[in-house]
């Protein structure tokens, strides 16, 4: 596993550490709270890791499927180091910060989103690249 050339192992690991931190958030009594419109959320800092760790080694899957087809390392760079900023300040925010502004929940989620887009770029560049051959 070189970190240099697939950086994307980095997201292996990070997924592996929420599965592990979601055991010991488990003992807490920690929730995030989102209030949106008129309906309050309530959700365990158990599960929200969950599905941190879930998006983290889906994102690994994906890239240990189509490396192949990849157009550039540095847009591989910048997607996994996005994305593994903006999943650490979401596990920050949930564990250390006063999660009552469910707007910078909001906005870090919809950035987290946006940066998905750089995966789809990097493999239909790629897969571009490689029919022009």
């Amino acid at each position: 596993m070189n970190i240099k050339t697939k950086p994307y192992h980095l997201l292996l690991f990070a997924g592996i550490v929420f599965v592990l931190l979601s055991f010991f958030a488990n003992n807490q009594n920690n929730t995030l709270d989102l209030h949106l419109h008129d309906t309050y959320y309530i959700i365990a800092t158990m599960h929200v890791l969950w599905a941190l760790a879930f998006l983290a080694l889906l994102t690994w899957t994906l890239y240990t499927v189509t490396s192949g087809f990849l157009y550039s390392k540095v847009l591989t760079w910048a997607h996994v180091g996005l994305t593994l900023v903006t999943l650490l300040f979401l596990t920050w925010a949930v564990f250390f910060g006063n999660v009552a502004y469910s707007g910078t929940i909001a906005v870090v989620a919809i950035i987290l989103l946006l940066t998905q887009l750089v995966f789809f770029v990097n493999f239909f560049g790629g897969v571009f690249k490689r029919t022009r051959r």
